[in-house]
């Protein structure tokens, strides 16, 4: 993967977008302690890319978006199957490769654990006491776009 370099950025954006990740990477790790057991952050991962789409995705494009290796991808892949998560089916158009999606249990883990992240990040802000700038989400947002695309 090949870099572009970066244009010049304020390395406090950097530093607070950055405190940002760690505080979000956190509370992932403590809402997939909640009623999920044994869900890793690669297969949570997983089901969030999933998630994202309505059809099914090749296993090489989940294991690019994830960023894991293609074998490591398909061992990834085949213990959410074991879960009963994901299905994996040969694609129709090329027999060669493979496409997954999420089943219904995969789609009710994946809503689980957002909603219980979403509970942990509101008691975050709640807990904040008024000290967030009113015109945070904009920003926040167009910072979330920037990093998805890059990802």
């Amino acid at each position: 993967m090949t870099h572009e370099p970066a244009a010049q950025v304020d390395e406090h954006i950097v530093a607070a977008v950055e405190r940002l990740i760690l505080g979000g990477v956190a509370i992932t790790a403590r809402a997939l302690d909640g009623d999920v057991e044994d869900l890793t952050f690669s297969q949570w991962r997983v089901l969030i890319v999933l998630g994202e789409q309505e059809a099914a995705s090749h296993v090489r494009g989940v294991g690019e978006r994830v960023g894991v290796s293609a074998p490591s991808a398909s061992r990834l892949l085949r213990r959410l199957e074991d879960r009963g998560f994901i299905e994996l089916h040969r694609d129709r158009q090329d027999r060669r490769f493979m496409r997954v999606h999420l089943t219904t249990a995969g789609h009710a883990v994946r809503n689980q654990v957002v909603e219980r992240r979403q509970v942990l990040i509101r008691e975050a802000l709640a807990a904040s006491d008024g000290r967030l700038p009113s015109d945070l989400s904009d920003a926040l947002g167009a910072i979330g776009e920037a990093l998805i695309r890059r990802a």
